[in-house]
């Protein structure tokens, strides 16, 4: 048996591309597992010659733990570095080149390694900086996006976009991205060497207290254009979506009695996109979901800052920096005088091209499965230990259980637990059936689901 492995960071990020790229890479033989990273190490040292797809470094370069990668070396699997985070970078170029490499350092792998970059221009960066086989740094493209570009992967979110109009009516949909001003961990997360703060280093130091500043006062602008939007438009909900590293019930207090402003963070993003009327946004990646899905997008930069703003989604919609003109954006969107271009019709230039491949094409699931089949057609020797893995999963469980009880009674451990679960809320039957089915209608091929625990399933030709 040949294993593919895939860490869930995000669930609702990550988990309908990896299950879409199980469904196509599956086959006799070949096992998917998908899971939390604390439950793919486990996986990984019951196999020996598998493939992981994913991060496999955390947190950043240079300080960055890279036992879990030697492991796994160690028992012959060969991993393709897909990031999570590949294109949406803030500040100028000479930022997003300190961006790249603190997300990996190609010097530090192995020769049978594979880089899959969003674009070309990261691709040329990484080959530059010692990459051990320039040409295993490939261009794939990421593949939450072919969902946006491809009318037939689009098809996959087609039950949960019709359902959530019905249910919503009109909406606009609100994207935040502003963990620093409203960290999900509490401020005092937010002032640590993690986010640049460093009271030994005065320029660091303030660096992060600037870029604190500006993030708040972003974060207060868009509440008032959403209380705006809610008088305004009375008939019109504002769907407001926090980034799920933020505090989400700080939003439901501003929004307190709001009858038409909704905080929500539940499944992917992609239908909400698709149900909605129009995107709101400040830097988010959703702005460039939007752009390829054909939606209207109201850019709305309060207070522009060369030093933090994002440049790639920032390209896309009718650009807004004060109130009244967001308002006057949406009010063009309802009434019918503005409507999105076509992906052959958005406003970028080559350079824009070279950032995002899906920009131009929507096979990246290909791209990644013909790595998938060169790295496994070098390899020899392949195992797993199916009852060590389960073995390791029961305890695993049984003492996550108990420290989950351990938590309840601390209000810290209360916090990081409401944290974690917005972003891993575990797996089910009912949250992985009408995913298996919706991969199971557009690639024509049949699943075997299996859940091992709340934290790891794997899925084989069906």
């Amino acid at each position: 048996m040949r294993s593919i492995l895939m860490p869930t960071e995000t669930i609702n990020r990550d988990l309908d591309f990896q299950v879409l790229l199980a469904a196509r890479a599956v086959r006799s033989g070949v096992q998917v597992y998908l899971g939390r990273l604390d439950a793919m190490k486990r996986v990984a040292q019951e196999v020996t010659g598998g493939i992981y797809i994913g991060k496999a470094f955390d947190p950043f370069f240079p300080d960055v733990d890279t036992s879990f990668y030697r492991s796994m070396k160690d028992r012959g699997f060969v991993v393709l570095h897909l990031d999570d985070e590949g294109a949406v970078f803030p500040g100028d170029e000479a930022e997003w080149i300190r961006t790249l490499e603190m997300r990996i350092d190609p010097a530090q792998i192995t020769p049978d390694d594979y880089v899959c970059t969003w674009g070309d221009w990261q691709r040329d960066f990484y080959r530059s900086r010692g990459a051990p086989t320039p040409a295993n740094v490939r261009t794939t493209g990421h593949p939450r996006f072919d969902f946006l570009s491809s009318p037939k992967l689009r098809d996959y979110y087609r039950p949960a976009a019709t359902r959530l109009k019905e249910c919503y009516g009109d909406y606009v949909l609100l994207n935040t991205n502003l963990q620093i001003a409203n960290n999900g961990l509490g401020l005092k997360h937010t002032f640590t060497k993690r986010f640049g703060y460093d009271v030994t280093d005065r320029v660091k130091k303030t660096n992060a207290v600037d870029f604190w500043v500006h993030t708040t006062k972003l974060l207060l602008n868009l509440v008032k254009l959403a209380h705006r939007l809610a008088d305004e438009f009375p008939k019109l909900r504002v769907v407001v979506r926090p980034h799920p590293s933020e505090d989400q019930a700080w939003y439901r207090t501003v929004f307190s009695g709001v009858g038409n402003v909704s905080v929500i963070h539940e499944g992917s993003v992609i239908p909400w996109l698709l149900a909605s009327r129009a995107l709101i946004h400040d830097g988010c990646t959703t702005g460039i979901e939007a752009a390829l899905a054909g939606v209207p997008i109201v850019n709305y930069r309060s207070i522009e800052d060369a030093r933090w703003d994002v440049y790639l989604p920032n390209l896309f919609g009718r650009k807004c920096t004060h109130e009244d003109e967001a308002v006057s954006a949406v009010r063009d969107v309802l009434e019918g005088r503005t409507s999105a271009p076509p992906r052959e019709a958005l406003p970028i230039r080559a350079e824009d091209r070279a950032l995002l491949k899906n920009f131009e094409a929507d096979d990246t699931f290909e791209r990644l499965l013909a790595i998938v089949d060169e790295a496994t057609a070098a390899q020899s020797k392949t195992s797993e230990r199916l009852l060590q893995i389960r073995a390791r999963e029961s305890a695993a469980r049984a003492l996550e259980h108990a420290k989950a009880v351990a938590r309840l009674v601390i209000p810290r451990g209360r916090v990081e637990r409401a944290y974690s679960h917005i972003k891993f809320y575990g797996f089910s039957n009912a949250r992985m059936e009408e995913r298996i089915m919706n991969a199971e209608r557009v690639t024509g091929r049949r699943l075997k689901l299996k859940i091992h625990t709340d934290n790891l399933l794997s899925l084989s030709e069906g």
